[in-house]
């Protein structure tokens, strides 16, 4: 019966949340009735009647003066604007109409394969815009917005002169949101932090978690001293977040001198170019365990100076080719063709480039590389 209610009277959704005397909370849901019930109950009623007149036309004059491809729109405009109680009724109500349209003879039987197939689709939208509680256009508008946001937050600030960094976030399969993502920051010192995340998972099926991940991780980078990010990071996931391990490369480099420190947490190493001998040296050495497995894990640094001409490389695993590729090999693969890219003459942001059409599509992949000029 609430249900039923729930169809001329929409309700939302309240969550709670109850704890006392040292027992474990107990949460609930709560109804509580929904802005807007006199324009829900206008478009409800505006489209039962369209059925109606649709359903009275075609039987009275024939398919020719009211087609039944007429009930699709209607269906589509339910699963948009209405909740899945009223989409259900508006399902309802056009299944009877096709019903007695078929029987008049009106309605053929490839009209009633058609209008079956949009209303279960209809259904289904209604289902999954009920879900999360938003209706019509703002659901798209508001994932666009979530992507906007979280590509905006791997772009990396801008660098003085005498600098240089690209960046490219790709995720699996095309899709517009993904396990990996990029925090950085310049902070007043003139330091440059750098964080490359990789979230147990990849594509869409993380991304809710990776969004969430990301603005904590954005919000932590440069506003803690440098030693202190993995452990309030790692603080973060295990308190917060139960769904896996989270695996960073971090870097902060100074650019008044060169100087640069890399942790790193159960990720693939950085890698630094030496002009002099024209190769990358993976920093093997800035090893430790991945976040949200120990809630006192440590972290050593490994520290070196850039000079003229050379560079900083930050990967995650995807971002080298051969589908599921050792890691070490990909690794070492990926900084020889970086080595001969530019020995051919290349630059440093050709190694983007590179990386991008060697990204394995099943996986997300991120390469951030900053060089001195």
């Amino acid at each position: 019966m609430p249900q039923l209610r729930e169809v001329w009277t929409p309700t939302i959704r309240a969550f709670t949340s109850t704890s006392e005397g040292g027992r474990p909370p107990t949460s609930g849901i709560e109804p509580l009735p929904r802005p807007g019930v006199a324009r829900h109950r206008a478009l409800l009623s505006a489209l039962i009647a369209v059925v109606a007149a649709v359903t009275v036309a075609a039987t009275a004059f024939g398919p020719a003066w009211a087609p039944p491809v007429l009930f699709t729109p209607i269906l589509l405009i339910a699963s948009l604007y209405l909740p899945l109680p009223a989409t259900t009724a508006v399902v309802v109500a056009t299944t009877v109409a096709a019903i007695v349209v078929s029987v008049t003879g009106g309605l053929l039987p490839g009209q009633l394969v058609v209008v079956t197939a949009v209303a279960m689709l209809a259904c289904r939208l209604a289902y999954l815009r009920d879900s999360v509680g938003i209706h019509g256009m703002r659901g798209s508008r508001a994932i666009n917005e979530l992507r906007t946001r979280l590509r905006r937050r791997s772009q990396l600030p801008s660098l003085p002169a005498g600098w240089g960094r690209r960046a490219v976030v790709r995720h699996a399969s095309a899709a517009a949101f993904g396990g990996d993502f990029i925090a950085s920051a310049l902070d007043e010192g003139r330091r440059l932090h750098v964080a490359v995340v990789d979230v147990a998972g990849k594509g869409e099926d993380v991304a809710a978690r990776a969004l969430t991940l990301s603005g904590v991780f954005s919000g932590l980078i440069a506003t803690v001293s440098p030693e202190e990010y993995l452990p309030a990071c790692n603080r973060a996931v295990s308190s917060h977040d139960d769904e896996g391990m989270v695996t960073v490369v971090y870097a902060v480099v100074d650019l008044n001198t060169g100087a640069y420190q890399v942790w790193c947490a159960g990720h693939p190493p950085a890698a630094v170019y030496s002009a002099g001998a024209g190769t990358w040296q993976p920093l093997h050495h800035a090893g430790g365990i991945a976040l949200g497995v120990v809630d006192d894990a440590e972290w050593q640094a490994v520290s070196g100076t850039l000079g003229r001409g050379e560079a900083l490389m930050l990967v995650s695993d995807g971002a080298w080719g051969g589908g599921r590729t050792d890691p070490d090999a990909g690794l070492d693969r990926l900084l020889g063709r970086a080595a001969d890219l530019l020995a051919r003459g290349g630059s440093f942001p050709g190694i983007v480039d590179l990386v991008k059409t060697e990204t394995r599509h099943d996986d997300d992949g991120v390469v951030a590389v900053v060089w001195r000029t």
